[in-house]
C-alpha cells in the first residue's frame, strides 16, 4: 500500500519493531547526460533506504550524511545497466552529472548488477536533500514504504502495532483514511505477480515426471517379466543375486541418464526460447542452464533410476528358478502376473493426464473471457504516443507546451487518415493508473472510495469511443481560462451518488494537484477498465489544459486505416513541437496483447505440459494394450479356432482399453475438481468446476486412446489361429 509522508513520519517516529524504516517512490524521467536524453525510472528515497536493504555500491557510495542536507549539491546513485550504457561504464565518477526536472545531479555510486529496487529502477534521488517541507496532507498516498525488522519479531506483531499507530492517527486527525498497513516479506512482495503461476507450472513439471516414470515403470516390468527365463538361468549357474541387482540398476541409470543428458542439453536451448517470449518475470536476467539445474536434473535422475531399478531387483528376492524354467515357453502365464500392476500404472497416467488437460481448458476459457471483455473503449485501429518532455516548474513554460499541444491536435486532426485525435496523462492498459479521494462541496468527500483521477483532452472520448451516458464531456468550450470542469464515469456515480444526479455537483482533488478550486460536474461517461481482469474502478476526468502536469502526455489517434502508417508523420510533428520529447509509438491492439501475455504464457506452458502428458498417455495405452495381445497369442488363436469373429476379438481388446481410460478419466476428474482450486485466481470468468472444460479436457484423451487401444486389438484379430497353437 502507500501512504502520506505525514503518516510516515509517525510510523518511523512511534513504532519499536524494526530496525529501521524508510520511504520511497518512482517515476519516469527524461534523463540528460549522455549521448542524448533517455527514459529512466528514478526513484526517491528516504534515509536508510539502501542499510534496510543490506547493498551497497560497487562503485563510488550510496547515500551518506553529506549527501543528505538540503544545501548540498543534488546527488544521484546509478543502476550497473545505466551506468555502463549512459555513462560508459567509467568508475572514475568525479565529473559525472546527470540532469533531469530542472536540476543537475552528481553521480555518485553504481549500484551491483541485478540489484534494481523498486522494481524497474535505474537511479536513486535522496528525498532529504530536496529539502521539501513534509506535505501536511493526510490523504496524499505518494510513498511505500520498506522495513527491516527487529530480531524476533513476527510480521503479525509488526502489523499489529503499525495499525494501532494507525488508529491514533484516525482519532487525532478527522477526514483520514487508509493509514493501516501490512507487513509481508519483500520476496513475497516482488513475486506477488507469479505467486501463483510459478507453483503451478512446477506442479505441472512434476505431474508431467509421474507420468514419464511410469512409462519407464512399465517398460521395466515388460522387460522384467520378459527377463524372467535369463534371470533363472543365471541364477541356476550360480550367479549371485547382488550381481543381478547391480545388472537392473546400471540399466536403469544408463536409461535414466541418457535422458538427463539430452534432457539437460534441450532445457539450454529450451530456457532461451521460453525468455523470448516470457512475460516481464522477477529477476528475469538471472534465469538459466546453469550448474544448479545439472545438478538437480542428475540428482533427481539419480533418484528416479534407484526406485525404478530397485523393483526388479526385489522380485529376485522371491524368485522360483524350477517354477520359471518349467513354465519356459508360456507366455500367457509368465506375463499374466503383471497385468494388475500396469493397469494401474496406466490408470494413474490417464488421471493424471486429464489432470493437466483439463486445468489448460479451465486456463484456455479463461482467456477466451479475457479476449472477450468489454473494456469501455474501442482498441482496433487505435494509436498511441506516449511522450515524455523535461519536468518544468516554470508555469510559464508549462503555458507554451500546452499551447503546443493544442495546436499539435488540432493539426494531426486534418490529417487524411485522422478520424479523431485526442489525448490523455494516463493511458488505460498501462498500469500507470492514479487514484485517490475528492472533496466534495459542502464538507463531505468519497470516503473510502478511491476512483482513478484521469486527466483528459476534448477530443480523448471521441478518439476511444468511450460511450456518453449523460450530460456532455470536454469540448472547444472548455479551457484554461473557463470554469473548471470534469467528467465522471458510471461507477463514480453508482457509488459516490447512488440514485442521485452528480451532473452539476462540485468537487476537487487538491491532495492531487494542490488546486483547491472546485470542479463541476458535467457528464457521466463509460467505464474503462485498465486491465481485462480487474473490475472497474472508476474514472474521474479532469481537463487538461486546467488541471494536469503536461509532463506526460499520450497522444491517442483514431485512424481509418492501418494506424501503424501514421506513426513517421505524427513523430515528425512531435519532433519539430520539443526536439527533447522522449516518443514510444504502440497500438492499442499491441497493449492489450502485453496486458494479457501474463495469462497467454501460462495457458501456452500448460498447454505444452498437457499436450506431451497426452503423448506420453497415449505411448501407455498403445504398449499396454499392445503387450497384452502378444502375451495372449494363444488364447486368441483358440478363441479363433472357435469361433469367435475378428470384430468380437477386437472389442475384447478395445474394451480393455477402454475401461482403464474411463476409469483414469473419472479419476482424473476427481483430481482436477482439487486441483482446479489451486489455480482459481487465474481463472476469470469461470468456476473451477467449469463442465464445458472438464469435457474439452478429457475429450481428446478418450478419442486418442480409443484409437491407440484399436490399432492392437485390430491386429490381434488378424491371427491365424493354426499358426498361433502350433507355435504355442
Amino acid at each position: 500500500m502507500r501512504l502520506p509522508e505525514a503518516n510516515f513520519m509517525d510510523w518511523k517516529s512511534q513504532s519499536r519493531s524494526f530496525e529501521g524504516m524508510a520511504m520511497f517512490g518512482s517515476a519516469v524521467q527524461l534523463i540528460a547526460g549522455g549521448s542524448e536524453p533517455i527514459r529512466a525510472r528514478v526513484a526517491e528515497v528516504s534515509r536508510g533506504f539502501f542499510d534496510i536493504l543490506k547493498v551497497s555500491a560497487i562503485v563510488g557510495t550510496t547515500f551518506g550524511p553529506d549527501h543528505l542536507r538540503a544545501e548540498a549539491q543534488p546527488s544521484i546513485v546509478v543502476s550497473y545497466g545505466l551506468w555502463r550504457s549512459l555513462l560508459g561504464g567509467d568508475s572514475a565518477l568525479g565529473n559525472k552529472t546527470l540532469t533531469f526536472q530542472n536540476r543537475t545531479y552528481s553521480v555518485i555510486g553504481v549500484m551491483p548488477a541485478g540489484f534494481s529496487f523498486p522494481p524497474g529502477t535505474e537511479a536513486w534521488t535522496s528525498h532529504e536533500n530536496r529539502g521539501l517541507p513534509v506535505l501536511p496532507s493526510r490523504n496524499a498516498h505518494n510513498w511505500s514504504v520498506i522495513a527491516r525488522l527487529k530480531p524476533g519479531v513476527s510480521f503479525e506483531a509488526a502489523s499489529s502495532e503499525v495499525n494501532a499507530i494507525a488508529g491514533r492517527i484516525r482519532n487525532e486527525y478527522s477526514n483520514v483514511t487508509a493509514v493501516g498497513g501490512v507487513a509481508v516479506p519483500l520476496k513475497k512482495q516482488l513475486t506477488q505477480s507469479v505467486g501463483v503461476v510459478l507453483p503451478v507450472l512446477f506442479a505441472s513439471v512434476g505431474v508431467l515426471l509421474l507420468i514419464a516414470c511410469a512409462n519407464v515403470f512399465n517398460l521395466i516390468l515388460v522387460h522384467a517379466t520378459d527377463r524372467q527365463q535369463e534371470v533363472a538361468i543365471r541364477l541356476a549357474l550360480v550367479a549371485s543375486r547382488y550381481s543381478l541387482i547391480r545388472l537392473f540398476l546400471c540399466e536403469t541409470l544408463l536409461l535414466t541418464g541418457v535422458g538427463a543428458i539430452s534432457g539437460t542439453l534441450l532445457s539450454a536451448v529450451g530456457v532461451r526460447a521460453l525468455l523470448s517470449v516470457a512475460p516481464n518475470l522477477p529477476r528475469m536476467d538471472e534465469i538459466r542452464a546453469d550448474w544448479h539445474v545439472v545438478a538437480f536434473v542428475f540428482g533427481l535422475c539419480l533418484v528416479i533410476s534407484l526406485v525404478l531399478g530397485i523393483f526388479p531387483s526385489i522380485r529376485t528376492r522371491h524368485f522360483s528358478v524350477n517354477a520359471t524354467l518349467k513354465q519356459a515357453g508360456r507366455s500367457q502365464a509368465r506375463g499374466y502376473s503383471t497385468r494388475i500392476v500396469r493397469g494401474g500404472l496406466l490408470v494413474s497416467q490417464v488421471a493424471l493426464t486429464v489432470m493437466l488437460l483439463v486445468g489448460a481448458g479451465l486456463l484456455g476459457r479463461s482467456l477466451v473471457r479475457v479476449l472477450q471483455v468489454d473494456l469501455g473503449f474501442q482498441k482496433e485501429s487505435r494509436i498511441a504516443f506516449d511522450i515524455l518532455l523535461p519536468r518544468e516548474r516554470d508555469l510559464t513554460v508549462r503555458q507554451r507546451d500546452a499551447d503546443r499541444y493544442e495546436q499539435l491536435l488540432s493539426h494531426i486532426s486534418t490529417m487524411p487518415a485522422v478520424i479523431t485525435a485526442g489525448g490523455t496523462e494516463q493511458l488505460p492498459l498501462t498500469g500507470s493508473a492514479a487514484n485517490g479521494q475528492f472533496r466534495i462541496e459542502g464538507g463531505s468527500n468519497s470516503g473510502a472510495y478511491w476512483p482513478i483521477y484521469h486527466v483528459a483532452t476534448a477530443g480523448y472520448f471521441q478518439a476511444m469511443s468511450i460511450p456518453i451516458l449523460r450530460g456532455r464531456v470536454f469540448d472547444e468550450s472548455d479551457g484554461a481560462t473557463t470554469p473548471e470542469v470534469a467528467v465522471i464515469s458510471k461507477t463514480v456515480a453508482d457509488t459516490v451518488w447512488p440514485g442521485q444526479d452528480p451532473i452539476g455537483r462540485r468537487i476537487n482533488f487538491e491532495n492531487f494537484d494542490q488546486d483547491p478550486k472546485f470542479m463541476t460536474i458535467i457528464g457521466i461517461v463509460a467505464d474503462v477498465r485498465n486491465s481485462p481482469d480487474i473490475p472497474p474502478l472508476g474514472e474521474v476526468y479532469v481537463h487538461y489544459l486546467q488541471r494536469g502536469s503536461l509532463d506526460n502526455f499520450s497522444l491517442v489517434i483514431h485512424a481509418s486505416g492501418a494506424p501503424e502508417s501514421l506513426a513517421r508523420e505524427v513523430v515528425s510533428d512531435i519532433r519539430s513541437m520539443n526536439p527533447e520529447a522522449s516518443i514510444r509509438v504502440q497500438t492499442f491492439e499491441q497493449m492489450f496483447s502485453s496486458t494479457t501475455a501474463g495469462r497467454r504464457f501460462s495457458f501456452a506452458l500448460l498447454t505444452v505440459f498437457a499436450g506431451s502428458a497426452l503423448m506420453l498417455a497415449l505411448m501407455g495405452v498403445y504398449s499396454v494394450i499392445s503387450y497384452s495381445v502378444a502375451q495372449r497369442n494363444q488364447e486368441i488363436g483358440i478363441r479363433l479356432a472357435l469361433g469367435a469373429t475378428m470384430s468380437s476379438v477386437t472389442r475384447l481388446f478395445v474394451a480393455e482399453g477402454a475401461t482403464m481410460i474411463l476409469l483414469g478419466t473419472f479419476l482424473g476428474f476427481a483430481a482436477a475438481a482439487g486441483a482446479s482450486r489451486l489455480i482459481q485466481s487465474l481463472m476469470f470468468g469461470i468456476r473451477p468446476g467449469d463442465v464445458p472444460s472438464y469435457i474439452l479436457g478429457a475429450l481428446p484423451l478418450v478419442v486418442a486412446g480409443l484409437i491407440a487401444s484399436f490399432l492392437p486389438a485390430r491386429r490381434a484379430a488378424s491371427v491365424d489361429p493354426m499358426t498361433t497353437i502350433r507355435n504355442s
